[in-house]
């Protein structure tokens, strides 16, 4: 039924049980009936958005054998999409010969315009509220515009973007334009951005290609200041090979990332930068999961002097070493803590289930950020949390001991790392 004969059926069956020895004879009979070959493809339930929004997903060639897990595949596309509700693919069988099926698509569309709104808390930047306004037919094209304020009490963001929906090569493409704002560890940071991405996206594997422009202004405590300028092309793709995106117990992700500038193009200096980050998951026993977590970046350049902030490091807080504040760990000038030119942070966390969906968790962090690995001074932290699987994915809540500081903090978070 999966392939080439999606009308079989099982005409007969039966086991033939002897309880002497113990033993089960299975029978069975299939009737394959004919070998089927796509049809014309036909679209129903659209009035909003264009069909060319769905054609462009459909790869199924008339005259190709019939493949079930191309059609669920497609089927899975269709509903990623913010376009639709809902999304159904399927074959008509006609019982005659030739044999060919006609595909039948039937989607339920979402509404034009969609408006969002939030309020939270997150112990790295503080109390938040923000509000998102999306339209999903921009100039008539299926095209989605995205405007964003974030307002949070260490950061802040406004961001406009279009994106193009998935064409029939599998990419997407997107346009943006922000601004941004930090105050955080002393470092006060503006920052305005333009730029263009392509972004080839599958279950297990993600791909980024982008070329910005970002112009920052950024001042430490004890008033010095620098107005730093890039335009930088990166490249980052992410796997995952996991037992469940929701709540993984084996498996493992990876993230790695090369991007850089040229002095002799739009830029202040010429550097690179290079950062990966992996977790690693094994389930220990029937209760018990292992989270193995290690983080490396380098930005090559002879000074971190004119390269921008977000092409430099710093660490500390939840998903980096636990027991420290929030972009605590870096390079400090005058009280002020700066990024480096250098990263490298680990964890290992041992989770326990302890009832339903709690798990109870102790973990080890070491790690930091500094201006080389000569001079790197990595620190530890150490805890105990909670992990509550619930119905929007995990949620954890740490108690964590910054070892060299002597200090405990609170931390939590919701989802996986990437």
């Amino acid at each position: 039924m999966a392939r080439d004969y999606p009308a079989s059926v099982m005409s007969s069956s039966e086991a033939i049980i002897d309880p002497e020895l113990k033993t089960a004879q299975l029978n069975i009979t299939m009737d394959s009936g004919p070998a089927y070959v796509y049809g014309p493809v036909h679209i129903q339930g659209l009035q909003r958005y264009p069909e060319k929004l769905v054609r462009d997903l459909v790869d199924l060639p008339e005259g190709a054998p019939y493949r079930r897990s191309q059609l669920l595949n497609l089927q899975t596309e269709l509903q990623n999409l913010p376009h639709f509700a809902s999304a159904l693919v399927d074959v008509n069988l006609p019982p005659d010969a030739p044999f060919i099926a006609p595909v039948q698509i039937d989607v339920q569309e979402s509404p034009l315009s969609k408006v969002s709104t939030n309020l939270g808390y997150s112990t790295n930047t503080g109390a938040q509220a923000g509000v998102d306004y999306r339209y999903l037919n921009l100039f008539d094209r299926g095209w989605i515009f995205n405007s964003k304020l974030e307002i949070k009490q260490k950061e802040q963001l406004f961001d406009i973007a279009v994106a193009i929906p998935k064409m029939s090569s599998g990419w997407e493409h997107n346009g943006y334009i922000n601004y941004a704002s930090s105050d955080i560890e002393g470092l006060q940071s503006d920052n305005y951005r333009i730029g263009v991405s392509r972004n080839w996206i599958e279950r297990r594997q993600e791909h980024y290609i982008s070329l910005q422009y970002l112009a920052e202004r950024r001042q430490i405590s004890n008033g010095s200041s620098d107005r730093p300028h890039s335009l930088t092309l990166n490249y980052k793709t992410i796997i995952r090979d996991l037992d469940s995106l929701k709540d993984p117990r084996h498996g493992y992700m990876l993230q790695a990332e090369i991007g850089g500038a040229s002095e002799q193009v739009m830029s202040d200096v010429s550097f690179v930068r290079a950062y990966g980050n992996a977790i690693h998951y094994n389930k220990i026993g029937q209760e018990g999961i292992l989270a193995l977590r290690l983080e490396l970046g380098q930005t090559f350049t002879s000074s971190a002097i004119g390269v921008p902030t977000e092409w430099l490091f710093r660490a500390g807080g939840m998903g980096s070493v636990r027991g420290y504040d929030y972009q605590s760990l870096g390079v400090d000038i005058d009280g002020s803590v700066v990024p480096g030119r250098v990263l490298a942070t680990s964890s290992i966390e041992y989770q326990h289930l302890v009832y339903k969906d709690w798990r109870a968790a102790i973990f080890y962090d070491y790690g930091g950020a500094g201006t080389d690995w000569r001079t790197l001074n990595p620190v530890r932290g150490a805890g105990i949390g909670a992990r509550w699987l619930s119905p929007v994915g995990q949620i954890g809540a740490d108690i964590a001991y910054g070892i060299d500081k002597s200090q405990f903090r609170f931390q939590f978070a919701m989802g996986l790392a990437f």
